[in-house]
């Protein structure tokens, strides 16, 4: 319970249109569950939204998903939190093709010095992190797998 409470404790001081915005956290004290209440993103995943079309590699359009990305890294760097699991899979495409960063749920808020993790023994995506990511927070080598997936349809990122 406590990863939802961080994420959405990150989710919620994050204003930014290529992040997704968590609505709410939602506790049954009776079940013991949580949940993190999220918009629907009609495009899916960037993964799925590359193999449902691969027309839609077009060079400007990698070049406007990986700009979109930067930024929402900037942003999100810039308030003091590290990503850590950037990948196709945790970035969703609108309908108009926008993409938004998801899945917060292994980010480290290095302000608060508060990391938000499933496990101690692995953080991120063990294909797209950084060989020094559980111990030097860094978003810069994951982009480089989300573009290479962005400009080629194979399924070498699972």
């Amino acid at each position: 319970m406590r990863t939802f409470k961080t994420e959405v404790g990150i989710l919620t001081r994050l204003r930014h249109p290529n992040i997704i915005e968590a609505h709410a956290l939602i506790i049954d004290l009776k079940a013991g569950e949580a949940y993190l209440e999220l918009p629907f993103i009609e495009g899916g995943t960037l993964r799925e939204w590359i193999v449902g079309d691969a027309s839609r590699l077009q060079q400007e359009t990698v070049v406007q998903i990986s700009s979109e990305l930067l930024r929402a890294l900037a942003y999100i760097h810039s308030n003091g939190i590290v990503h850590l699991d950037v990948k196709p899979d945790n970035i969703m495409m609108t309908a108009e093709g926008v993409s938004k960063l998801t899945d917060f749920d292994v980010s480290k808020d290095v302000v608060s010095r508060t990391l938000s993790v499933r496990s101690t023994t692995m953080v991120g995506s063990p294909n797209n992190q950084h060989p020094l990511a559980t111990s030097i927070p860094s978003d810069q080598y994951p982009q480089q797998p989300a573009s290479l997936a962005t400009s080629t349809p194979s399924n070498q990122y699972p």
